[in-house]
C-alpha cells in the first residue's frame, strides 16, 4: 500500500492540484504512454469541458494510461456530453 500512496502523490504533484483523492479510488501505477492521439482528445476536453477541471495546470500534459484516465475521471464529474467524451476518450485506453 505504501507504494500506491507514493503513485498517487506523484500524480498528484504532476497534475498541479493538491484536492483529497477518493479514499476508494484504486491506483493503477499504469505508467504505460498513451499514443499522440490520446494526448490531443484529452487536452481538446479539458479545454471543451472547464468545468469539470477548474483546478487544472494549464501546462500539464497528459502522458499516460493513469494521467488520461485521471481525466477521464473527472469528464464524468460533468454533464451528458463530458460523460460521452470520457467513454469516447477510455475506449481508446
Amino acid at each position: 500500500m505504501q507504494q500506491a500512496s507514493r503513485s498517487a502523490v506523484e500524480t498528484v504533484s504532476r497534475l498541479g492540484y493538491a484536492l483529497p483523492m477518493n479514499a476508494d479510488a484504486k491506483v493503477t501505477n499504469d505508467t504505460r504512454p498513451v499514443p499522440p492521439e490520446v494526448v490531443e482528445m484529452a487536452m481538446r476536453a479539458v479545454k471543451e469541458f472547464p468545468e469539470c477541471f477548474w483546478w487544472w495546470n494549464p501546462d500539464f500534459v497528459p502522458e499516460t494510461v493513469e494521467e488520461v484516465r485521471e481525466v477521464v475521471l473527472n469528464l464524468r464529474k460533468g454533464g451528458r456530453k463530458s460523460w460521452q467524451r470520457a467513454q469516447e476518450l477510455s475506449k481508446c485506453l
